[in-house]
């Protein structure tokens, strides 16, 4: 075997190699098993009749609280008027950037 043909077939061989291990990172993540435990789901949480009171809201109105802070105060909340508008996980929520206007010269 000469020089050339070693040379091929090794870069034959790295090539099927790179394409084993690319096939094997986009099969694995379908058959694995999600690491997220089933015990530990979010509850969302709603203002009680006094967290309303304490910040002026009717008492009638559906408010979930989205974060607190160190003290227990509430520091965002959000009005539910459906179910659908209730967050699953606030953990998961990210800041709202509204366009930014350029000022005139």
């Amino acid at each position: 075997m000469t020089k050339k043909n070693k040379i091929i077939l090794a870069s034959l061989g790295l090539i099927l190699l790179v394409l084993v291990f690319v096939f094997i990172r986009l099969i694995a993540p379908a058959n694995k098993i999600s690491s997220q435990p089933t015990s530990g789901a979010v509850v969302p949480e709603f203002m009680t009749a006094q967290e309303k009171a304490k910040l002026g809201l009717p008492p009638e109105l559906k408010a979930q609280i989205i974060n607190r802070n160190g003290s227990g105060d509430i520091t965002v909340y959000k009005v539910i008027k459906s179910d659908q508008d209730i967050v699953a996980d606030p953990n998961k929520i990210s800041p709202i950037n509204p366009p930014q206007e350029t000022p005139a010269r």
